[in-house]
């Protein structure tokens, strides 16, 4: 496989970083707040979708092995096909509407990729880096001077990792 080479004038846009490194910081503000709470409930949510039961029975299941769909008391069958893809088409055009009038509140705050980013990634970055790092000055410095920050980083989580499986064995 070969390297494609992009010539100069064909590059739309660049980031502005002098080293190809970005340091990412932590967000504040009202809607951040809003954001994380939100953030909050649908993971949650999602977790606790299957556990949530309805007449004694599992209230959202789907069944490969009898080919049935349960939502609460319904029972989806593959000939009811046409009121499943009824289901998809309406939440396509609410997601539409949605989109169109509220555009951010959709791909900035429900959206479950953002939502999954910034649940774990973003978040266990930005805590891990802020108990060792507290500004992106510090954390440029880290990285221009030694590898011992991110050692530092690296040897934490592990000890906190393995503490948390000593405690669960034992």
């Amino acid at each position: 496989m070969t390297a494609v080479k992009i010539r100069q004038e064909d590059i739309i846009a660049c980031t502005p970083v002098e080293n190809k490194k970005i340091y990412i910081r932590e967000e504040t503000g009202h809607f951040q707040k809003i954001r994380r709470y939100l953030n909050v409930v649908l993971v949650t949510l999602f977790v606790a979708l299957p556990f949530i039961q309805y007449q004694g029975q599992q209230a959202i299941l789907f069944d490969v092995g009898r080919q049935t769909l349960t939502l609460f008391a319904w029972v989806l069958y593959p000939q009811d096909l046409m009121i499943f893809a009824f289901l998809f088409i309406l939440a396509a055009f609410v997601l539409f509407l949605v989109t169109r009038h509220y555009g951010r509140v959709w791909c900035g705050f429900t959206c479950p990729q953002t939502v999954w980013t910034l649940a774990f990634k973003l978040r266990c970055l930005i805590t891990v880096r802020h108990w060792l790092l507290t500004t992106k000055r510090e954390e440029k410095v880290a990285d221009q001077g030694s590898v011992f920050h991110s050692t530092k980083t690296w040897a934490i989580v592990s000890i906190v990792i393995y503490a948390f499986k000593s405690a669960q064995q034992a």
